[in-house]
């Protein structure tokens, strides 16, 4: 259920074509640059050096999460439109599912630190179980959908929303309500002192604008036509966008500076980063081009990525997350790359057997495992919510005064969980 929830609405007709290729090597590139971004920020102990700041700076704005969400709500309702319930049950399941994950990438490998460090450290350092990160964002952005679609709004009235909220979030940066908890379960909506890494507010608008293109997309007759003029001129607000946000001449401040301008993005670096999304379009549809005229559409790895990308989204990120506890931090049998030569290798085996690990759970689980969750759709949200309230309140009992994020380099008290 948790698979199938993620990837609906995959399976579209466009005059022929099973799917949109060029949607499709957006979504691969994406995940690509997932991978290649957390084992970034896990793993890397070397210099960053100018080469990787500008790779990392590129992954964000230009194929990262402002692309992935405007492909969320491009594929909205391809194939039949979704109602307020669909939303509704949707966004539910992807709330649970990033619990889900967060227990199994930061709950679990937490318990490796007992013995070495204060166990008052780490029952509240399990309050990463709240993190907001693309997943539980994308569970709030149907939640809304529900509501907007309850009130009959249609691409355009959704989008206008997503613009005023954008515009509201940026009065928002920096709430702090003064408990904990309450900051970081606000932070799903909008910038607080917590892991608020995608909150709605700000990122909404990627997710309506994706929703508005396709409005038009389906109505194109000269899909050429189209591109080849949409493609300049979205490449030329690109370039001045990344030029003046490069140089720091405001109002752009998304793409050099500290995390937060990024993650809690203004308005203006919104659209800026809107035109990096039809820029990226544009160039998938050129190279969707030339693997059809090379004919070697059978070669598809990114078509493979997109089409699995919830699965392995999941899977990397349990992977990435444990290989760093276990095998880095308790253990000690991995070194940690400190060169880009090194980081790459990292990504290439965490790539590869995320790959494998998945292929494994399609073949051998993946029936069974949906299977039982469709008869026990209820029960596996009671259980998931219980145990995400039961480590809140057991890290709020030893005291929890403040949330680790990249606002506090991840410490608390000045102790961090990472290196």
């Amino acid at each position: 259920m948790i698979t199938q929830n993620l990837s609906a609405g995959k399976n579209f007709s466009d005059k022929g074509r099973s799917r949109v290729m060029e949607i499709d090597f957006i979504k691969g590139f994406c995940l690509l640059a997932m991978v290649t971004e957390h084992c970034l920020g896990e793993f890397y102990m070397g210099e960053p050096g100018a080469g990787l700041s500008i790779l990392e700076n590129i992954f964000d704005v230009l194929i990262g999460a402002s692309a992935f969400m405007f492909c969320m709500g491009f594929t909205l309702d391809i194939g039949r439109i979704h109602t307020p319930q669909h939303c509704l049950k949707r966004g539910l399941t992807l709330l649970c599912t990033s619990f889900f994950l967060n227990f199994f990438r930061s709950t679990i490998p937490y318990l490796t630190f007992f013995g070495t460090m204060e166990s008052d450290y780490v029952f509240m350092w399990m309050i990463d179980i709240l993190i907001n990160d693309i997943l539980a964002f994308a569970g709030m952005a149907f939640l809304l959908l529900a509501l907007l679609k309850k009130l009959k709004l249609n691409a355009w009235g959704i989008f206008a929303v997503a613009v005023a909220l954008s515009v509201i979030g940026y009065f928002c940066r920096f709430t702090d309500t003064g408990m904990p908890v309450a900051n970081a379960l606000l932070g799903y909506l909008v910038g607080t002192k917590a892991e608020a890494e995608f909150p709605l507010f700000y990122w909404f608008i990627f997710v309506a604008a994706g929703n508005l293109f396709r409005e038009y997309y389906l109505k194109i007759k000269n899909k050429k036509k189209f591109y080849l003029i949409m493609l300049p001129v979205a490449a030329a607000l690109t370039t001045a966008f990344l030029v003046l946000g490069s140089k720091g001449v405001k109002p752009f401040e998304c793409i050099i500076g500290e995390t937060y301008k990024y993650a809690w993005m203004n308005t203006f670096d919104a659209f800026g980063s809107l035109c990096c999304c039809f820029t990226y379009l544009g160039v998938m549809w050129l190279l969707s081009q030339l693997v059809e005229k090379l004919h070697i559409t059978k070669f598809r790895p990114l078509s493979y990525l997109a089409e699995n990308l919830p699965g392995l989204y999941l899977v990397q990120w349990v992977l990435i997350a444990n290989v760093y506890f276990f095998l880095m931090r308790w253990l000690k049998v991995l070194p940690a790359p400190q060169t880009p030569i090194a980081l790459t290798a990292y990504v290439v085996c965490i790539l590869a057997l995320t790959v494998l690990i998945h292929e494994l759970y399609k073949k051998y689980c993946r029936a069974g495992v949906l299977k039982f969750l469709e008869k026990n759709q209820i029960l596996c949200a009671v259980v998931i919510l219980a145990v995400t309230v039961a480590v809140v309140l057991l890290s709020v009992s030893h005291g929890l005064p403040e949330i680790p994020s990249y606002h506090n380099d991840y410490a608390i008290n000045g102790v961090s969980v990472y290196y």
